[in-house]
């Protein structure tokens, strides 16, 4: 497998983002919904986890987004309607677009709340420019919380569509992205 795209398959680079980013994504969104669950002892250290975390998928997005334009597009399988390459190309930028916008909610929201944030407890990211604002702050959790729920249904609705694509239409969408059985 080559680490570039072809006209036919995804390289190994965009499978390991695509793949590293969704399933720390699914993590995410599942430690997000019980993050307040955790007992007090232990909340502190699973925020910050949280948040490094976050952090680390939101540089993640932006390398994928460079990959992405510097990379060839697979195309679609010849048999796909239009309409259908129109709405997983949408499905797409809204996944990313809201991949972006999840962590960046939750760090605005940190910082204007008066938290730093310990990137893995190696060193802390500040917003010098975010000032305290409990207002501001309450905004940007709203943020957070709605696009939380937003990408965990677009995930759902991007897994059924592929799902779909392998057992129904049976064509190589799903395939592409999967990483290659090493031939005997």
């Amino acid at each position: 497998m080559t680490l570039t795209n072809s006209s036919h398959e995804y390289g190994a680079v965009a499978k390991w983002l695509h793949w590293l980013i969704g399933l720390s994504i699914i993590g995410m969104i599942v430690m997000g919904f019980y993050l307040h669950s955790f007992a007090p002892t232990h909340r502190y250290l699973i925020i910050q986890l949280h948040m490094s975390t976050g952090i680390t998928l939101l540089m993640l997005m932006i390398v994928r987004l460079i990959w992405r334009q510097i990379n060839v597009t697979p195309a679609a399988p010849l048999q796909m309607p239009r309409w259908q390459q129109r709405l997983a190309n949408g499905t797409h930028v809204l996944l990313y677009l809201i991949a972006i916008i999840l962590p960046l909610s939750g760090w605005l929201m940190t910082a204007s709340a008066g938290y730093a944030t310990h990137w893995f407890f190696l060193f802390t990211l500040h917003m010098p420019f975010i000032a305290k604002n409990p207002k501001a702050a309450q905004y940007y959790w709203q943020v957070h919380s709605l696009t939380a729920w937003l990408i965990s249904a677009v995930t759902v609705a991007h897994t059924l569509a592929a799902l779909k694509h392998h057992f129904i239409d049976r064509d190589n969408v799903l395939l592409r992205m999967l990483p290659r059985r090493r031939r005997r």
